[in-house]
């Protein structure tokens, strides 16, 4: 059935304890290094994850504590970075419900997602913050995260609202320790969120996430392309 905004519609996350979710992840990685505009390599990388959050319990401010497992799947070649292996991993994370993080095991993100504190009809936006952690930076990048309401649709077997997203750029220097030398990284994300509100939860998601180093005048650009769909559902 599909989904009336006309009036407006609440967006929450809904924890029930003993629930679980499984997705089906993929994951593309183009990296690409350029040299005064000359490409000079390029490398590619793909891989398939699954991934099972179960939540463990809610709070009275209705957040919830959920434990996420993902690990890769198919052939074990492909489960490799430049050489390194895609390890299985463990989070533990407590949620409010707007997809504030309150507590985490893993990176400090910021946000899941940022659901709008009112109700919302199709066209309406809003914006939350998101953090990214990268290697070599003392502190996450904070960037400004712009969401609209474009639409509903069914996915999955479950009524969905379509959700546009959209990362500012945000850019930060890197520390270098050859004297003279600059260096500095911007990342831009943007993609598609589908949430289900009645049962509260991401039901999937197609996201692409460019980020671009720049050391003199080499750029290493790094375009991460990530689709996460549901899989299966378990006490709702």
């Amino acid at each position: 059935m599909a989904i009336d905004t006309s009036s407006g519609i609440l967006l929450k996350l809904r924890f029930k304890p003993g629930s679980l979710v499984e997705y089906k992840v993929s994951t593309r990685i183009t990296q690409e290094t350029r040299k005064q505009g000359e490409v000079l390599g390029q490398q590619s990388y793909h891989w398939k994850s699954k991934m099972t959050q179960r939540v463990l319990a809610e709070d009275a401010d209705a957040s919830g504590h959920l434990v996420t497992i993902s690990e890769p799947v198919g052939d074990p070649e492909t489960w490799r970075i430049s050489g390194v292996p895609v390890q299985r991993s463990v989070v533990y994370t407590q949620l409010a419900p707007d997809g504030a993080i309150k507590e985490t095991s893993g990176p400090d993100a910021g946000a899941a997602l940022s659901l709008p504190p009112d109700p919302v009809k199709v066209g309406d936006e809003w914006t939350g913050l998101s953090r990214l952690s990268l290697p070599g930076l003392p502190a996450p990048l904070e960037a400004v995260t712009r969401y609209r309401l474009v639409g509903t649709q069914e996915v999955a077997g479950l009524s969905c609202v379509k959700i546009e997203v959209n990362a500012e750029q945000a850019e930060a220097p890197l520390p270098v320790e050859a004297p003279g030398i600059e260096a500095s990284i911007a990342v831009k994300s943007e993609g598609t969120l589908f949430f289900a509100p009645e049962q509260g939860l991401l039901v999937g998601q197609q996201m692409r996430t460019v980020a671009t180093p720049k050391l003199a005048d080499a750029t290493y650009e790094s375009i991460t392309e990530l689709t996460q769909e549901l899989g299966r559902l378990e006490g709702f």
